[in-house]
């Protein structure tokens, strides 16, 4: 997720675990120096991302990940 946001000295906040060991995905923010603080996912199998808020809108549109955060982590559990 450093490498994603582009600073080895990042910081990360509220991270939690959501789902199973199979499916399961983790979901937190990350706090970069150079830009603002920022929701990432990190999928546990692998099948897509990981995504970070912003990060890439040429690959992932807003609303795409607005969809993936409100499905895979708040619908899944994540506290705010």
């Amino acid at each position: 997720m450093k490498a994603e946001v582009g600073d080895p000295a990042a910081q990360f906040l509220n991270v939690q675990f959501i789902g199973d060991q199979k499916t399961g995905q983790t979901c937190g923010a990350i706090q970069a120096a150079s830009r603002p603080m920022e929701r990432f996912i990190v999928y546990i199998d692998g099948t897509a991302g990981p995504y970070v808020e912003g990060a890439d809108p040429e690959h992932l549109s807003s609303e795409t990940f607005y969809a993936a955060w409100e499905n895979d982590c708040l619908a899944e559990g994540y506290i705010r």
